[in-house]
């Protein structure tokens, strides 16, 4: 089974199960399996977060640090979960797209935005590291006061999050 290209969010099917990918100048990002929900991932740009999904941290970073940008974004419709996870994993060996490994260019250039505040620099490699979504986490710690308006003004600069 191969991927068809979607250019547009409106191509991925709503109740169906997929393979979804997203790669970044030929290099695979991410590849995952699962339904409308967790494929929309690989819309994200500058606009549009997907929150709730463990890559979306590093597909920001990737929208917002990559130079040359070339974003090819994939899907193949399955019969079942059961097909998927065979196909995921298979898709993984070849290609790549499952880790959270960010390049260490944009690694870089991320750090060198907040290499004078130790605080923002400490949240945002805590984030990278999170096991669901440093976007999510982010957002909450602020939410719940656990970072200051100060830091999270600072982090939403670096990370050109929407003002809500």
């Amino acid at each position: 089974m191969n991927f068809q290209e979607v250019k547009n969010i409106i191509e991925i099917p709503k109740d169906k199960y997929l393979i979804y990918a997203l790669s970044v100048n030929d290099k695979y990002v991410v590849l995952g399996r699962g339904k409308y929900n967790r494929a929309k991932v690989i819309f994200d740009d500058i606009e549009n977060i997907s929150y709730n999904h463990i890559k979306s941290f590093k597909v920001r970073l990737y929208h917002l640090f990559t130079t040359n940008k070339k974003f090819k974004r994939e899907i193949m419709i399955v019969n079942s979960i059961d097909q998927a996870k065979k196909l995921e994993k298979e898709k993984h060996k070849c290609l790549g797209g499952n880790s959270l490994v960010i390049d260490r260019q944009i690694e870089d250039r991320l750090f060198n935005l907040c290499k004078d505040e130790e605080i923002v620099t400490l949240l945002l490699r805590i984030a990278l590291r999170s096991s669901f979504s440093g976007l999510y986490d982010l957002r909450k710690w602020y939410k719940e006061k656990i970072i200051s308006e100060f830091h999270w003004k600072k982090i939403s600069n670096i990370l050109q999050l929407p003002k809500k």
